[in-house]
């Protein structure tokens, strides 16, 4: 693949289901898997890439949003609500927490500007 094959030219050696990882995670773009370092697991990169104070894509959503969605500040909301909380929300929690009104889009069963679709959670896996 063109992600391992990358990784590679960095001297990054994971194996095939770290790279698929990693691809999953960043999508295959280079500008994202030049952040991976080399002697660290899949799980490691994607944690210090995504979530530690520093990391490239720690805030991505909020640029990309903005990019995607009219009222990104409603999905945004929506993704911090759901972060908060490890077991997830229901969706009068969500409501709750993301701010929004009980209605409107958070009722829509379609996508688009301005409006979301709220997902039924699905089991963890293990």
């Amino acid at each position: 693949s063109e992600t391992r094959a990358y990784l590679a030219s960095r001297n990054v050696r994971l194996d095939h289901y770290q790279t698929l990882q990693l691809y999953m995670a960043m999508g295959g773009i280079p500008h994202y898997l030049k952040e991976v370092q080399a002697g660290k697991s899949a799980t490691q990169n994607i944690d210090a890439i995504c979530f530690s104070p520093g990391g490239l894509l720690r805030d991505e959503f909020i640029a990309l949003y903005p990019s995607l969605f009219e009222e990104a500040e409603r999905h945004i909301a929506v993704i911090r609500a759901l972060a908060a909380r490890h077991g997830g929300l229901n969706r009068n929690d969500l409501i709750r927490q993301a701010g929004l009104s009980d209605g409107g889009a958070g009722r829509s069963g379609t996508t688009g500007p301005g409006q979301f679709r709220i997902y039924h959670a699905l089991p963890r896996l293990r």
